[in-house]
């Protein structure tokens, strides 16, 4: 598996090692401007450095794990974070299984950036540029923050039947109790196939690593699977403690305007592949999730990487004060073949591995609903 020689740490000790890491990069950001880029003296853009690095095929996450396994082997009714209790699901019905009771949804609480674009010129999908590194490193401070909740709802099951129905959304709120999804990111309920006899994955002790194959006889069970097409978009949507928006459309409004394209990074062609644990609770989740990003979309959307900070700049008009295109954060990152040719347009492909947890309220409302 992939991994980097980084120590495992406890959450809240990794959170602080991740700030103290990513406000010391900060002034580097400012040395490896893109020079597309055309900025004045006191303008400080959130930019990715173009450097690469060979040692980052598996991203560099270093959040622990040792948690969610002895979750995992455990019959347990409590989540791996401060969400609070998981429902007793033992006396709940779904179609071919009376053993859990659905809808159940699930908080992502580690992602590692296994695959961003090209680095290298082969249009072969890779993670050796230091923007994945760098990426990784913020969604994993966003997540601790609770500025990136991504959230995936097990609306219903069939297991004779081999089939279920996700949704995924992204979750807005001050603690994981009170997570509401954001409308502009609220998928319509997507068909997925399930077999419950086969564990994919299952989460990695590993340095660096969410998500590693699932060990034979181990305790993980069921498989869940995703494949939408490339005119199905999944939207990504984050913001600050203040509402801020990190991603926005220049010109739009928190939220999207409707008829154009929402504040959130859109993902195309999502494959995935969720793996639940053994237990009557299913309170554990693992997997590797693969999607494309399209050349034009990000051109057209501006992020701030992390913290909205800094100065307006011109491309992003109507954009939090700090943003810059998505595009241009990519930096040299070139696009993917596969992705390109899926999508009939030039594009990036993007692979993570992940761990999630269920939370203990089923199915988070639609916020403002």
């Amino acid at each position: 598996m992939h991994g980097r020689a980084r120590e495992s740490k406890g959450v809240g000790e990794n959170y602080a090692a991740s700030m103290v890491k990513r406000s010391s990069t900060v002034g580097a950001w400012t040395l490896g401007v893109l020079s597309s880029v055309a900025c004045g003296d006191d303008v400080e853009p959130n930019v990715l450095p173009t450097t690469t690095s060979e040692g980052n095929a598996a991203g560099s996450t270093a959040a622990a794990t040792t948690a969610a396994v002895t979750t995992a082997t455990a019959t347990t009714t409590t989540a791996a974070t401060d969400g609070g209790p998981v429902p007793d699901v033992t006396a709940g019905t779904t179609a071919g299984d009376p053993a859990v009771m659905l809808p159940a949804t699930y908080r992502f609480d580690c992602l590692d950036v296994i695959e961003l674009g090209d680095s290298d010129g082969d249009g072969q999908a890779d993670g050796n540029a230091f923007q994945a590194v760098l990426l990784e490193d913020t969604w994993m401070d966003d997540i601790a923050g609770l500025r990136l909740n991504v959230l995936l709802t097990v609306q219903s099951r069939d297991e004779a039947g081999g089939s279920a129905e996700l949704r995924v959304g992204s979750g807005v709120g001050s603690s994981e109790t009170d997570l509401c999804v954001e409308p502009s990111s609220a998928s319509e309920i997507r068909s997925a196939a399930f077999d419950a006899e086969h564990a994919q994955w299952q989460p990695s002790n590993a340095a660096g690593v969410c998500a590693e194959p699932a060990a034979a006889g181990g305790v993980f069970g069921g498989t869940y699977t995703l494949s939408l097409g490339p005119s199905d978009t999944i939207y990504i949507y984050a913001e600050e403690d203040d509402g801020t928006a990190l991603n926005c459309v220049p010109g739009g409004v928190p939220g999207g305007v409707p008829g154009e394209a929402p504040n959130a990074v859109p993902l195309r062609a999502i494959q995935a592949t969720i793996t639940v644990d053994g237990g009557p609770d299913e309170a554990i989740a693992a997997g590797r999730l693969t999607g494309c990003l399209l050349a034009s979309e990000a051109e057209d959307l501006c992020s701030c990487l992390g913290d909205c900070q800094g100065s307006a700049f011109p491309p992003c008009a109507g954009c939090p004060d700090g943003s810059v295109p998505l595009s241009d954060l990519l930096g040299t990152i070139g696009p993917t073949n596969e992705c390109t040719a899926t999508m009939g347009a030039t594009a990036y492909g993007l692979t993570v591995g992940f761990t999630a947890h269920r939370l203990g309220v089923d199915e988070p409302v639609l916020c403002g609903g």
